[in-house]
């Protein structure tokens, strides 16, 4: 084999493996490429579920501040034959199961919102135990109710309209 030969051989090969090099480095690159965006497809749907998750979270914080309202516990139990320290002991009974079947939705939220929910449910517990403080022990349980939503009506500062309108704000922010 002469140079000559030699020489036309390597003039054809250096294209060829230029050509070769490159289709591997472009197959490399386009794989990691796919990786990587479906790595951004993945993290946007788990971003898309979370979101779902933490909305769920405020929905059932919410509810659980309407629940608790003294409106809503004044109203909701069947007075007829119980007393005010029997209404009382329900009530505060309910308000403590309500916030307990709700206790993990602060992993969703905010601890700034966490401490409004805080503060509204002791609000109503004392404005409940408060009003029942107020009355005779064996007094009907309606005196109780009415005393509780009167209170709520005069009250300064309402922590669970307050806790409201923040995790309405906090909503808002995710969008």
């Amino acid at each position: 084999m002469n140079m000559q030969h030699f020489l036309e051989i390597l003039a054809y090969s250096i294209p060829l493996l230029l050509v070769l090099v490159a289709g591997i480095w472009g197959m490399y690159f386009y794989s990691r490429e796919k990786k990587r965006s479906a790595m951004e497809k993945r993290r946007l749907s788990n971003s898309s579920s979370v979101l779902k998750i933490r909305l769920q979270a405020y929905e059932r914080l919410v509810l659980f501040l309407e629940r608790i309202s003294p409106q809503q516990i004044a109203t909701r139990h069947q007075l007829q034959g119980i007393s005010v320290v029997e209404l009382q002991h329900i009530l505060v009974g309910n308000i403590r199961d309500e916030y307990e079947h709700n206790l993990v939705q602060q992993i969703y939220v905010s601890d700034e919102a966490w401490s409004h929910i805080n503060q509204a449910r002791l609000w109503v517990l004392n404005l409940v135990n408060q009003s029942a403080e107020s009355l005779e022990q064996t007094a009907p349980a309606q005196e109780l109710a009415m005393k509780i939503v009167s209170g709520e009506m005069t009250a300064n500062k309402n922590n669970l309209v307050e806790a409201i309108k923040f995790l309405k704000s906090e909503v808002r922010e995710l969008f």
